[in-house]
């Protein structure tokens, strides 16, 4: 009992550090700037990455499934309103001049700038990449990550719709059971990519597990609360009518910049104290040794008599 008293107390004190180096690193405003920053690439971003799925026939497959996923599971409440957007946008990009091109592609690497910049913060790394490794991480992001991610996607759809458990109703509980895991499985996948990638530090494997794990876990928790609040209080359309769209996937941005952030900041804090995941802790005594009370009582009595001589 007192081993799981003292585990827990631990544990409280390391989320009370992670919030106060959350708030110490100023965390909502790298939000602020990063969501900023993701509005103006996200375009860009999406456009390159789906391109890139296209140039190979292995994953050419992937990209229609990979915009069905992204926009049912990880946008909320306006997943077809962006998506609608983002067609419109992709076919008008072949219309873009030379300077056109270049602007789409520099708003993409400004924002993986901005995210290593505010990882390298969180881990008090003054001295950035140079720019060759730059691009190089930086095409391997955009590059890899998705190939990586919708090969995932594939399989686990794959085996999803294999019959592996006999039975009408073992099979379709399993079935609704692995759709339900899998958008989580692939945040974890993303955001080890993200965490393990970006920072100018090579982190801990575990350190880095853990942080993805609680970010993927607060990530569910806000797409539950905040698809709740939209539609629940759907005042917003009144105010803004047809451009409502814009506001709430701007502060779903900011939003998910924050757990994100916050798992780095987990990341960071592991890091600094690798005790915390390896090292048992010390019992505390809860009563005091014989020997120190009575040394504490002589102490006492010694104290008083000098006040009564006074």
């Amino acid at each position: 009992m007192l081993q799981v008293k003292l585990n827990a107390t631990r544990c409280w004190k390391f989320v009370l550090a992670v919030i106060a180096r959350f708030q110490g690193d100023h965390c909502t405003r790298h939000a602020s700037a990063l969501s900023f920053s993701t509005l103006l690439a996200f375009a860009p971003m999406v456009a390159i990455i789906f391109s890139m799925l296209s140039m190979f026939a292995a994953t050419a497959s992937l990209g229609e499934g990979m915009q069905d996923f992204i926009y049912r599971y990880l946008v909320p409440t306006a997943g077809d309103e962006v998506r609608q957007y983002l067609e419109q946008f992709a076919s008008q990009v072949s219309a873009l001049t030379a300077i056109g091109l270049l602007t789409f592609l520099l708003t993409a690497l400004l924002l993986l700038f901005n995210i290593e910049e505010s990882f390298n913060d969180i881990w008090r790394i003054k001295k950035g990449r140079t720019i060759a490794q730059r691009l190089t991480v930086y095409w391997a992001m955009v590059t890899l990550g998705p190939i990586l991610m919708g090969a995932s996607l594939s399989l686990s759809t794959y085996m999803l719709s294999t019959q592996i458990i006999q039975g009408s109703e073992w099979e379709a509980q399993t079935r609704s059971l692995g759709l339900r895991l899998l958008p989580f499985l692939i945040e974890v996948l993303a955001f080890l990519l993200l965490y393990s990638t970006m920072p100018n530090k090579r982190a801990s494997w575990r350190a880095v597990a853990w942080g993805a794990l609680v970010a993927a876990l607060l990530f569910e928790l806000s797409k539950r609360l905040f698809s709740l609040f939209i539609l629940n209080f759907n005042n917003y359309e009144v105010i803004y009518g047809a451009l409502a769209t814009i506001p709430i996937f701007l502060i779903w941005i900011y939003l998910s910049w924050l757990v994100t952030l916050f798992g780095a900041e987990i990341i960071a804090s592991l890091d600094e104290e690798p005790q915390l995941l390896d090292e048992e802790p010390e019992p505390l005594n809860e009563e005091p040794q014989p020997k120190e009370g009575l040394s504490l009582l002589k102490k006492g009595s010694e104290r008083l008599l000098k006040v009564f001589q006074r």
